[in-house]
């Protein structure tokens, strides 16, 4: 909606004071309100000196401020207009009504089944299949994936023909789109001494297979909707390796959930919150760690059952809660007051 989310806020608040008809919102994130100054010392000094922090803290703070503002300014709009509200998890539930007197009704983001149109594909092995899927950028931690992949290929762990399934590419909207790669980066260096700092997000992701020598990768850039979610449903194992960002709900997360055979999950606040709507564990890695993604894929490769959404969430329920807005019934009994 906008250059930076101050004005995209601003834009998105003249969309909702426009819309005449009953309205249903879903929140996919919140900010919290600012830490204190001396919250923002103490927190950065876990990571750097006491000098560094103190210089760093003003900055951190205005950031938190800035984004604060521009969220706010949404939620007050939602509550000015009495719009029916959907948050994704019972910890934005809470925050909701705490802070904005916002009633939302909890339900993890849902597709229709049918979004499944093609369940077999021909497959010319019979080893494993690893699958990462999504726009690339450095958040999704795409790269930690790669590495796992290639140590359990390495350590003879999984067969030797398994293959690695790449279904995304860079986001349109991110710098960089649609540029070229540039050479001149690796300055005659061999590519096992680059410095992959230097790289851009799918540049990344391209170096990593060529350095580790991955020969069976499919990287499917440009699928649509149907071919994302039959892809999902095809591996042998979804990976989910975001890291922390504060969001709380996924498009890959929640399809991953429906339709993958076997998910693992990278431990952030977002896999926390998605546990409580889920009827088995999720097996959870490390997100700065090789090793514990590897076991983490072997565990979940071993084990006969996969976790889904709760039975009490369904798309069909998710259907009821926005039409239910038109139709002026307010009384769903779904999760309220749960905690």
């Amino acid at each position: 909606y906008g250059s930076n989310p101050s004005i995209s806020s601003k834009n998105l608040k003249k969309i909702l004071n426009a819309i005449s008809a009953p309205t249903t919102v879903t929140v996919h994130r919140v900010e919290k309100k600012p830490n204190s100054y001396l919250r923002v010392i103490k927190m950065e000094m876990s990571r750097r000196p006491f000098l560094s922090a103190l210089a760093s803290a003003p900055k951190i703070l205005m950031k938190q401020s800035y984004l604060y503002r521009s969220y706010k300014r949404i939620f007050n709009q939602l509550h000015k207009e009495q719009f029916r509200v959907i948050s994704h998890t019972f910890r934005d539930k809470k925050f909701l009504k705490k802070y904005y007197n916002i009633d939302s009704l909890c339900h993890p983001i849902f597709w229709p089944k049918s979004l499944v149109t093609e369940t077999s594909r021909e497959r010319s092995h019979s080893s494993i299949e690893v699958g990462i899927f999504g726009f690339i950028s450095p958040h999704k931690n795409f790269k930690l994936v790669v590495e796992a992949f290639s140590y359990l290929l390495q350590s003879k762990l999984i067969p030797k023909d398994s293959r690695l399934v790449i279904y995304g590419g860079h986001h349109p909207e991110a710098p960089g789109y649609g540029g070229e790669f540039n050479l001149n980066v690796f300055e005659n260096k061999e590519i096992v001494d680059f410095d992959i700092n230097r790289l851009g997000a799918t540049e990344t992701i391209s170096y990593l297979i060529q350095k580790n020598r991955l020969r069976n990768v499919d990287w499917i850039v440009g699928a649509n909707d149907h071919e994302m979610a039959a892809a999902i449903s095809q591996v042998d194992i979804c990976v989910i390796p975001y890291l922390e960002t504060g969001q709380s709900g996924s498009g890959i997360t929640s399809q991953s959930m429906q339709f993958a055979k076997k998910l693992v999950m990278s431990d952030t606040k977002m896999t926390q919150q998605h546990q409580q709507l889920c009827d088995k564990p999720i097996i959870i890695f490390d997100t700065s760690s090789v090793v514990s993604l590897a076991s983490a894929i072997l565990r979940a490769l071993e084990t006969e059952e996969t976790p889904r959404f709760k039975d009490e969430f369904s798309y069909e329920r998710l259907l009821n809660i926005i039409l239910a807005k038109y139709h002026g019934d307010s009384n769903l009994g779904l999760n309220e007051g749960r905690q």
